[in-house]
């Protein structure tokens, strides 16, 4: 299933749980879809079971995609520590614009 994150700030975020097998800076892609004409935004972050925060909150700007059928891939990357990880991707009170995220992979190897 799709994550829709559009309309009232806040409404929608998901968490992965990711199992880091060393501490370090990790390449993540993310597909998406924006149908708006401008680009929108959402907030990344990573942090330990305990709530330590690891990395973020960062916003990633996704562009317009011209259509809410066509999607595409941006890159960027994810700091974790070695063990488990939750990594949240969602819309804050600062993020603008609406985007259907269809998943999200993170390069562990």
């Amino acid at each position: 299933d799709d994550l829709e994150a559009g309309g009232e700030p806040g409404d929608a975020l998901v968490t992965f749980a990711v199992q880091a097998p060393r501490a370090g800076t990790y390449a993540v892609r993310w597909r998406y879809a924006n149908g708006l004409d401008s680009a929108s935004t959402m907030t990344v972050s990573s942090e330990r079971a305990d709530g330590t925060v690891v990395d973020g909150p960062g916003r990633i700007t996704f562009p317009s995609t011209t259509s809410w059928a066509t999607w595409e891939n941006l890159s960027g990357q994810l700091r974790l520590e070695a063990g488990l990880n939750l990594d949240t991707i969602g819309r804050g009170a600062s993020n603008v614009g609406a985007v259907n995220l269809n998943w999200v992979e993170l390069q562990l190897g």
